[in-house]
């Protein structure tokens, strides 16, 4: 309620009026760092949200950030409960672990560089709610009896993630040092069987990029 009733009501300037024009328009992205393949997920969502929402007393270009606004509200779901997962395998109790949650996501949503991005067309909203997500994910993986189908979880949060923005690939190292958490495991073995994974992973992406396959277009525009 907070991102929607503060969000820029019409047309602004700069990328985010181009990020508007975009959704509105169809057309590919003309100024920027960013070619026709950036974010191309959000592109997508955002330009099926003001196609089924014309109903609404908003004008189109307020409808997209209104789709940034509802993205940036979902995020702060997965937020809390990442962090409520953590407070309880630092040994806390169930309802401290509500409240931490509950702190966590609001001190996050209520900062300014978050709910600026929420009050505005971003596609770093998305961004987040796939990384928190993916979090969350593999925060129960590292404890659960069926690791591998967390994982197969994670994995699909972060390779939908990738066709927005490949900034998530920072945070795959992190996020599976979490998937492996509980899990007890020889360290040569898992280290070996990380690299090898990882190198396989890396090469599919790089090839599919120069290949131009549509998902991976963002990382061909980021190896330019």
């Amino acid at each position: 309620m907070v991102y929607c009733l503060s969000a820029a009501p019409t047309v602004l300037w700069g990328d985010d009026a181009e990020l508007q024009r975009i959704a509105i328009t169809g057309e590919a992205r003309a100024i920027g760092q960013s070619s026709a393949a950036s974010h191309l997920l959000w592109q997508a969502v955002a330009m099926g949200f003001v196609r089924s929402t014309t109903r609404l007393p908003v004008d189109a270009a307020g409808l997209v950030t209104l789709g940034s606004s509802i993205a940036g509200a979902l995020a702060l779901v997965p937020i809390e409960a990442s962090a409520g997962q953590i407070a309880v395998r630092a040994g806390f109790s169930l309802r401290s672990s509500d409240v931490a949650g509950v702190v966590a996501a609001l001190a996050f949503g209520l900062s300014h560089t978050f709910w600026l991005l929420a009050s505005r067309p971003d596609a770093y909203t998305i961004q987040t709610l796939l990384l928190a997500t993916s979090l969350w994910v593999m925060l129960r993986a590292g404890f659960s009896a069926r690791l591998i189908l967390w994982w197969v979880a994670g994995l699909a949060t972060v390779s939908l993630a990738m066709t927005n923005h490949v900034m998530i690939l920072a945070s795959v190292p992190g996020l599976a040092v979490l998937g492996m958490a509980g899990v007890r495991v020889r360290v040569g073995r898992t280290i070996s069987t990380g690299i090898v994974g990882g190198t396989v992973l890396l090469g599919v992406v790089v090839s599919a990029s120069i290949l131009g396959f549509p998902a991976f277009q963002a990382v061909s525009t980021l190896l330019r």
